[in-house]
């Protein structure tokens, strides 16, 4: 049976839903289905987001490491007469390096995770499913990696506000 109106599509649905039969609506499941799913979708957003910050956190801290490994060739380029600002660029350009290919490493192994993954739910379920890393994947990394490079000035401004004497004692 077909029904040619919105309201009569219903009709069916409840005409053919009873203990012995059961119609089946389309958009009923799959509206059921979709708020579920927009839930689970807004949920690993979130965790996205908060992975985010720790690995901020984590770059910021790593950076700050790297200029303390780091601190008796900055302390001595100072003592040799170099600018803070130019302390200050050498140390951002490790930090900016690192960012750089850490972003290109990761978008690059969320494109290969992505298609591995689907090759593997399409054979095991004969769906056809196409993931791959889109825009908003490149502009959530270059968002971060904007966002690290400025925490990253925080350790290059340290390391330029520092007496030499004390990083080449060490």
């Amino acid at each position: 049976m077909r029904a040619n109106e919105v309201w009569a599509n219903y009709a069916l649905k409840d005409r053919y839903t009873r203990a012995d039969v059961m119609g089946v609506f389309p958009g009923t499941v799959l509206a059921g289905l979709h708020g579920p799913l927009r839930e689970v979708r807004e949920a690993m957003s979130l965790m996205a987001l908060v992975t985010q910050g720790l690995v901020a956190v984590a770059v910021l801290a790593g950076l700050t490491l790297l200029v303390r490994v780091f601190a008796g060739g900055l302390a001595l380029l100072r003592a040799l007469g170099a600018l803070r600002r130019f302390v200050l660029a050498v140390a951002w350009s490790y930090a900016a390096v690192l960012v750089g290919l850490g972003a290109a490493l990761g978008l690059g192994l969320a494109e290969g995770t992505a298609a591995l993954l689907s090759r593997i739910v399409t054979a095991r379920t004969d769906v056809l499913v196409r993931a791959q890393v889109g825009w908003t994947e490149v502009h959530l990394a270059m968002t971060f990696a904007s966002l690290a490079l400025l925490l990253a000035l925080l350790p290059a401004l340290l390391t330029g506000r520092r007496p030499p004497l004390e990083d080449l004692q060490a």
